[in-house]
């Protein structure tokens, strides 16, 4: 669930602004009106919010905003493609940074996600998470990328594990890092690899027989025609 989202630097949004789904606990009168205690102890949220103002006050590029770090969170970029960020063009910010921040709510914990940026490189990137019924909110990962594109990732406790692999793993992830990619996105499709990987093995135990496409394509679907005449190779193995 939702918490915030906080937006500086991009279309219209020059300075940090924040839009929160934090309600009033002390308004007694509308508690029905709250997810109490949603967001932690004493953090209860609007289970729904309306945005309003004049013409030209931001409101669709809020949309748009969060429209913008979804597409680069959920399908990534290529690796000779910019960053299609658009600053705050009414002043030199144009030069600056451009930050995303959400936090919200996911199985009882609380996290923090976001991520510095320009049109070449994402500059910093961290996840936090503050367990649910505690206080402190500790570090899954931070990343930064420096000026000559070298991406370091330093990762929390909880995330690396105890296992030497778990870490030689997500040091794997972080090499294959580009510049211009999240690491969660990357983390998310290696992680994804690394499971496919294990499905493909427990079905040749099983012989099953098992296709894999990548972009998406039902061919299950295309194999039920009977004048098709494709034919389908390993490109290279799982």
């Amino acid at each position: 669930m939702l918490v915030q989202v906080t937006i500086e630097n991009f279309l219209s949004f020059r300075e940090a602004t924040t839009f929160s789904m934090l309600g009033n606990s002390s308004d007694r009168n509308h508690a029905s009106h709250l997810a109490i205690d949603a967001a932690g102890k004493g953090r209860s949220l609007l289970p729904i919010s309306a945005i309003y103002g004049a013409n030209a006050a931001g409101k669709s590029n809020l949309i748009k905003a969060i429209g913008f770090a979804k597409d680069l969170i959920v399908e990534g970029t290529r690796s000779s493609q910019s960053i299609l960020v658009s600053p705050f063009k009414l002043s030199d910010n144009s030069k600056k940074p451009s930050k995303f921040e959400f936090i919200f709510t996911y199985q009882d914990n609380l996290y923090s996600y976001g991520f510095k940026l320009n049109a070449t490189q994402i500059i910093e990137e961290w996840l936090y998470v503050t367990p649910a019924g505690k206080k402190r909110e500790v570090p899954l990962f931070e990343r930064t990328t420096s000026d000559n594109k070298e991406t370091k990732v330093e990762y929390g406790a909880s995330l690396k594990g105890r296992s030497k692999i778990q870490e030689q793993f997500l040091n794997f992830i972080a090499r294959g890092t580009r510049p211009n990619q999240l690491f969660l996105t990357e983390a998310v499709d290696r992680w994804g690899e690394k499971n496919i990987s294990a499905i493909c093995r427990e079905g040749r135990q099983k012989k099953y027989r098992l296709g894999i496409s990548n972009p998406c394509f039902e061919v299950w679907l295309y194999l039920h025609f009977d004048d098709n005449e494709v034919s389908f190779k390993l490109q290279k193995p799982v």
